[in-house]
């Protein structure tokens, strides 16, 4: 079991699991950001060492090129591709809420994300 007494992930809190393409799993946490576990070694991204705008995840979902699409608690959603990170807040995208609770996308391309005071949203980042 792992859990931030004895893991890479310093949160017991984790909101949403999602395996990449490698098999590698990726862990968000109500508290703590993200987590990237490779077989052996933990990476864990932070709003100190990353672009993340906060370390509240609350939702997760990984699309076909391997990226993924991360939920913020009253942040928006980030995307992830590896390499770069997209910041979409309310103030500059045309989401509604800021608080995402789930997010799945379509074979279309559409991502549809489950909101807090805004219901259902689609979006095409």
């Amino acid at each position: 079991m792992f859990q931030s007494a004895n893991s890479g992930p310093h949160s017991s809190n984790a909101t949403h699991l999602a395996v990449n393409v490698h098999g590698n799993l990726w862990v968000a946490s109500l508290d703590s950001g993200l987590a990237h576990y490779k077989g052996q070694n933990w990476q864990v991204f932070h709003a100190w060492n990353s672009p993340l705008p906060s370390n509240n995840m609350v939702a997760l979902t990984r699309v076909r090129n391997g990226g993924l699409w991360i939920g913020i608690y009253r942040d928006g959603l980030v995307s992830y591709d590896g390499l770069t990170w997209q910041w979409y807040h309310p103030s500059d995208s045309p989401l509604g809420s800021q608080v995402m609770n789930v997010i799945q996308k379509n074979t279309d391309g559409v991502f549809w994300i489950g909101t807090e005071h805004y219901g259902l949203q689609s979006f095409d980042g």
